[in-house]
């Protein structure tokens, strides 16, 4: 690959996953707004059904955020890799990279 198109290669990669970065933190903020709301709910409320399900969504929103903690540290690894990209192209085999080919190989979010 030559040096220009590398350099645009990296650069298209590195905006790439600073927007993913960006939607991933506004989620996790999201839900630990939201979780905090749900445990001050859990914390007062006094019908067992009511803290049952509260629980419930609690356990399912922190499963959530840990999955997205997951995601940001990759994210950063990808990032923090980046600028040592090599003529293999190491990052672009990353499932959240879109490949030197063009085609994305997103993962779910």
């Amino acid at each position: 690959m030559a040096n220009a198109e590398q350099q645009r290669h990296e650069q298209e990669v590195r905006t790439y996953l600073i927007r993913q970065q960006q939607s991933l933190q506004r989620r996790w903020n999201d839900l630990s707004e939201l979780i905090a709301r749900l445990r001050r709910a859990y914390a007062i409320e006094t019908d067992e059904a009511i803290r049952f399900k509260l629980e419930k969504q609690l356990e399912d929103l922190e499963v959530e955020r840990a999955r997205i903690e997951r995601k940001l540290q990759e994210i950063e690894t990808d990032l923090a890799d980046l600028p040592a990209c090599t003529s293999t192209r190491s990052h672009c085999r990353s499932r959240t990279l879109p490949c030197a080919s063009g085609s994305w190989n997103n993962a779910p979010i």
